[in-house]
């Protein structure tokens, strides 16, 4: 796969766009792609998080986000909270029907992570009992009650983890919430499904926790994690939770957390897929002005525009 990656940033009145192209050569191999003579047509997925139930801005995004018609959404968790007034999964409907119209339509693009969130709801408590980690088993039943198991490829009835290809990109949905320590089986089963992959399609890798791509070394199984993602040349990486929106890289690996599309803040994120490149945009419906910068930046120096978004 060609590794070499630039990235462009161009400032719109309205719209600030955060065009990141990462060039990469899609190959042919036992009839898991298209064949050499046919090409992907470009296909849209879109990133978002932490709207903590129902709210103004979340309408927002949703209804901006339905004027792209993409052909995935993922949420990276926090979509719920704790809280009768906004948070419950019926809350989160609610806003659905009113942007997006049909519930059940919207939800078989839909594919979320687990945030401290949604444990903190399904559990009716705050969380975690100090000195324990959270109830993975909480987050879990929301992961049920969108039927998430029956829509992916691979899930990991453990921990809530799973697996999907769609068109030429293939997604990894980890568990890993605000406080929570990666596992010796979410590891394993990382490896697993990372080697279950014989394409050179690009890989997509999420998990709710601000820090997860980030170096820990309280936790071995996380830097265990971190070997792996470099080792099997995953090519993006995503996280929510701080509320920033926030790009750099870890050597060839782009990493990047979504900032946040609730309580005024207003961030999300597309995605363009062709055969050749990813196309990134940030949009920021009606909020804030993410960053600005040069109108070139390469990886070396993204990391100085990486700063949280700042209210207007």
């Amino acid at each position: 796969m060609n590794k070499n990656k630039f990235f462009t940033l161009i400032s719109r009145k309205i719209i600030l766009l955060i065009g990141i192209t990462l060039p990469l050569l899609f190959l042919t191999q036992c009839g898991c792609r298209a064949d050499d003579d046919k090409k992907i047509e470009k296909w849209t997925f879109v990133v978002y998080s932490d709207n903590r139930g129902s709210n103004p801005t979340h309408r927002a995004v949703l209804a901006s986000i339905a004027k792209i018609k993409p052909d995935l959404i993922l949420n990276l968790g926090d979509m719920v909270f704790r809280g009768e007034e906004y948070g419950t999964l019926e809350s989160f409907k609610t806003d659905i029907e009113k942007t997006w119209g049909d519930f059940d339509s919207f939800n078989r693009i839909f594919y979320p992570t687990i945030g401290g969130h949604e444990e903190r709801y399904y559990n009716q408590s705050p969380y975690p009992p100090h000195g324990k980690e959270p109830d993975n088993q909480a987050g879990q039943k929301l992961y049920r009650d969108l039927a998430i198991k029956k829509r992916v490829a691979k899930f990991n009835k453990k921990y809530g983890d799973y697996y999907f290809k769609h068109k030429n990109v293939h997604f990894i949905m980890i568990y890993r919430s605000d406080e929570w320590k990666v596992k010796d089986q979410q590891v394993e089963w990382l490896k697993d499904i990372l080697n279950s992959i014989k394409d050179d399609d690009p890989i997509v890798v999420t998990g709710h926790a601000g820090g997860w791509f980030l170096s820990n070394v309280e936790d071995a199984n996380h830097e265990t994690v971190r070997k792996l993602l470099r080792e099997y040349n995953v090519d993006i990486e995503l996280a929510a939770d701080w509320h920033d929106y926030y790009a750099d890289t870890d050597g060839d690996i782009l990493r990047m957390r979504s900032g946040s599309a609730g309580w005024g803040d207003a961030v999300f994120i597309q995605f363009d897929v062709t055969d050749k490149n990813f196309t990134i945009t940030a949009f920021e419906p009606d909020g804030v002005t993410p960053f600005t910068g040069r109108e070139w930046i390469s990886p070396r120096w993204i990391k100085e525009f990486g700063k949280p978004a700042l209210k207007r």
